[in-house]
C-alpha cells in the first residue's frame, strides 16, 4: 500500500474512527500528517560517494524529483534536482530505512511554509523564525517524567530538585515557567524534538548564571 492509498484508507475510516474514539472518550490532542520532517546531516562528499556508487553513468542535469522516495535512485535524483536548481520542495519518504543507511538524521517538526510566509511578510530570512512545539501533557505524566530526573512537585505547587528548593524553573516545550524569591537552585528542563527529557540544567549561588538570574529578579522586583 503506497502513501496515497494509506491516506485514502484513513479518510475512508475517519467517521468510524471518530465514533469509536467518542465512545471511549479518547480524543487526540495532536496528530502528525506529512508535517514530520527528516532533518539530515547533509554532506556533499557523502552525496558524491553515493552518486558514484549507485548512478555512475547518469547525467545530473537530467535528474528529476521523485513523487515518493522508495529507492536509492529516488533519493539521490531528488536531492540532486533540488540542489542543482537551488530550490526547496517536499517529497514523501516511504522508505525511512533508506535514509538511515545514507545520512545521519533526526525527526523534527515541519513548518517551512509558515517560516517562508513570515519571512516574506517581514522581509527577512526564513532562518529568523523557529518552529516550536508545546506539549499538552497531564500533570501525572509530567510528574512521572520529572521524578526520573530528580524533580519533585510539592503540595504548594512549587518544585524541589534533588532535595533542594527550586527558585526558578523553565520547561519551554511545556510552556511552563515558575519563579519565587526563596530557593537554592535554578533549573531548566531540556527536551529533544520528540518531547523527551534529555537533561536538566541546574545553577546554584556562586554560579555565573545563577547570579545573573538573581540580578534580573531584583530588577524585576524593583519595578513594582
Amino acid at each position: 500500500m503506497d502513501l496515497r492509498q494509506k491516506y485514502q484508507a484513513a479518510y475512508d475510516e475517519l467517521e468510524s474512527t471518530v465514533r469509536k474514539r467518542a465512545e471511549k472518550r479518547r480524543y487526540p490532542a495532536m496528530g502528525y500528517t506529512s508535517n514530520l520532517d527528516l532533518l539530515c546531516d547533509f554532506k556533499t562528499e557523502r552525496l558524491n560517494e553515493l552518486l558514484e556508487e549507485h548512478t555512475p553513468k547518469a547525467r545530473l542535469d537530467q535528474m528529476k524529483a521523485a513523487e515518493i522516495i522508495r529507492t536509492m535512485q529516488d533519493l539521490l535524483e531528488t536531492m540532486v534536482y533540488y540542489c542543482s536548481n537551488g530550490i526547496g520542495g517536499e517529497v514523501d519518504v516511504e522508505n525511512v530505512e533508506l535514509i538511515k543507511e545514507t545520512f545521519d538524521f533526526s525527526y523534527g517538526m515541519g513548518g517551512t511554509a509558515v517560516q517562508a510566509a513570515l519571512a516574506r511578510e517581514f522581509g527577512v530570512e526564513r532562518s529568523a523564525f523557529d518552529v516550536s512545539v508545546s506539549l499538552c501533557l497531564d500533570a501525572e505524566t509530567v510528574d512521572a517524567q520529572y521524578a526520573e530526573w530528580g524533580i519533585e512537585r510539592l503540595d504548594n505547587g512549587f518544585l524541589r530538585y534533588q532535595g533542594e528548593q527550586v527558585r526558578t524553573y523553565r520547561d519551554e516545550m511545556l510552556s511552563s515557567y515558575q519563579s519565587r524569591e526563596d530557593g537554592d537552585v535554578d533549573i531548566v528542563v531540556r527536551r529533544n524534538r520528540l518531547g523527551e527529557i534529555t537533561a536538566v540544567d541546574a545553577w546554584h549561588a556562586g554560579d555565573e548564571e545563577y547570579d545573573r538570574r538573581t540580578k534580573e529578579l531584583e530588577r524585576h522586583d524593583s519595578r513594582y
